[in-house]
């Protein structure tokens, strides 16, 4: 079953508007691990803020076209499953992890 743990608010993907900033990618740390959210369609999504080719940092990028994109080599990532659909032929998938959202607290498990 599934560990989950809040990482941060639903407040952190709204601008001063308050409407949501979708696809911005925020970092936060769980675990030793620096987990990657994103509010895309509707949705929050959580994967591994560490690109799997060089370990560039993905909060620095976004999520555009269902997809997460790494502009240092290239390396685009399916948002739901993290398969690697472009970039150099070395990169492994990028790790993805569940997400949910309690009382406006967004949570992510690392396992299951």
């Amino acid at each position: 079953m599934p560990n989950f743990v809040t990482v941060g608010r639903v407040t952190d993907f709204r601008s001063a508007k308050g409407d949501f900033r979708e696809g911005k990618i925020r970092r936060y740390f769980l675990d030793g691990q620096e987990i990657a959210i994103s509010y895309w369609k509707g949705r929050f999504h959580a994967f591994s803020n560490l690109c799997p080719h060089n370990q560039f940092q993905l909060h620095f990028s976004v999520v555009d076209e269902d997809k997460v994109w790494c502009p240092i080599h290239y390396g685009v990532f399916d948002l739901e499953t993290g398969a690697r659909l472009s970039g150099p032929h070395n990169i492994c998938d990028l790790p993805i992890y569940a997400v949910r959202v309690i009382d406006e607290e967004v949570q992510v498990s690392l396992t299951g």
